[in-house]
């Protein structure tokens, strides 16, 4: 029986590793979702003062015109590309927040069965000793009826 608590207790040890784990790579991706976050919007910020710049400008040559242009569309386009990772990575950090969970609830699922077993052990520890003192009570009564 005790062998079953330390492989329970094992099991349970292994499931909050994988636990823990699991919110170290749920805290990379939400670091990561903060950092493309932020990039998108120096991306944007970036396109408004071309927008800026060409209003206040408003007589310009094409090759001016054309330079704003690509510019502008150069950072519309990160954007998009930075919106599509940020997206990416909400559902990876969704799954890692779901593994999390279900590390946690498999964890204390083993930590109910270790409490039971631990309370089958008690009690079969309690049955041995009243068995003992039934029989030091019964060897006793028979010390002193010789």
């Amino acid at each position: 029986m005790s062998r079953r608590l330390k492989v329970l207790e094992l099991i349970k040890r292994y499931k909050e590793l994988k636990e823990e784990q699991a919110k170290i790579e749920l805290l990379k991706t939400k670091n990561l979702i903060k950092k493309l976050r932020e990039e998108k919007e120096k991306a944007r910020k970036e396109r408004t003062l071309i927008y800026q710049k060409m209003e206040k400008k408003k007589v310009m040559n094409v090759e001016e015109f054309l330079t704003y242009f690509n510019t502008t569309n150069f950072l519309r386009e990160r954007e998009n590309i930075f919106q599509r990772e940020i997206e990416e990575q909400k559902e990876i950090a969704e799954n890692w927040r779901n593994e999390v969970i279900k590390f946690h609830n498999e964890k204390r699922i083993v930590e109910r069965i270790r409490d039971r077993v631990k309370q089958e052990l008690a009690r079969e520890e309690e049955k041995r000793f009243f068995k003992e003192m039934d029989e030091l009570t019964v060897l006793k009564i028979r010390k002193s009826e010789v």
